[in-house]
């Protein structure tokens, strides 16, 4: 792990294994990863605090070498399996519990991503040449969380070459109804008027501050916007930017 204040470098794990494919939770509290004993197919998914501390094993099954993603929940973790170099798709509870077998397709799945919901995974496919993934040949599927719905997003006449991985857009997090309160990130955050970057600032918000979801989100300016109101009854425009905001229990 790298410090990017101070660029210092900490090693989390010093064994003779190979670790690899490291996740962050999405609290970032822990970070899952793979352990080899220099053979991919017997690959373990671990878990450990994001210090390095609390290292346990949550599935020795056989985990290949792609990448592993956390539900946003941060209930689940979803891999793929090893199989002649790459299997099918797996989701497990961060204890250990509910292994679930996501797919069964003939030939080769990998990167699981969840989405920003947690109701569906998207991943990458393959058929199989000769024992081994086309990598000529991936193509992208998404399906519900539990397995179902398969869906054929993209196929490999669309996708001319080999991707590395699948990202989800960004889906807002605020719900009309609730109140927040502004963070320490959020600090002087500016209430506008209009749902833009442009429009006139009515107040800055401080740490602590109380708004109250009213309506939208509006895009502007590459951003989604929330019409809100503040403890001290003013109505305006707020961005949605991640970690400003606390919901209120």
């Amino acid at each position: 792990m790298i410090d990017l204040e101070t660029l210092g470098v900490k090693n989390l794990t010093n064994d003779s294994a190979i670790d690899f494919a490291p996740a962050w939770s999405p609290d970032g509290e822990k970070i899952s990863f793979l352990v080899s004993e220099g053979d991919f197919k017997a690959a373990e998914l671990q878990i450990m605090d994001a210090d390095g501390k609390n290292r346990i094993t949550i599935t020795d099954f056989p985990a290949g070498m792609q990448k592993i993603d956390w539900s946003p929940d941060g209930q689940q973790i979803a891999f793929s399996s090893y199989d002649d170099g790459c299997g099918d798709i797996y989701s497990v509870r961060i204890d250990g519990t509910d292994l679930k077998r996501l797919t069964d397709l003939p030939g080769c799945a990998k990167s699981p991503t969840w989405s920003p919901d947690g109701e569906y995974i998207a991943f990458l496919a393959s058929e199989k040449t000769a024992g081994r993934p086309s990598e000529m040949g991936w193509e992208v599927f998404v399906m519900m969380a539990d397995g179902s719905g398969v869906t054929l997003l993209a196929d490999k006449s669309i996708l001319k070459m080999a991707p590395d991985g699948i990202i989800w857009s960004p889906v807002p997090v605020l719900k009309i109804g609730s109140s927040y309160s502004i963070t320490e990130l959020g600090s002087f955050v500016n209430l506008r008027g209009d749902p833009s970057l442009e429009g006139k600032v009515l107040v800055q918000l401080q740490p602590g501050d109380i708004i109250t979801i009213n309506d939208g989100p509006v895009k502007g300016n590459e951003y989604y916007w929330w019409k809100v109101s503040t403890s001290g009854h003013i109505d305006g425009w707020l961005v949605d930017v991640a970690g400003w905001y606390k919901l209120l229990e």
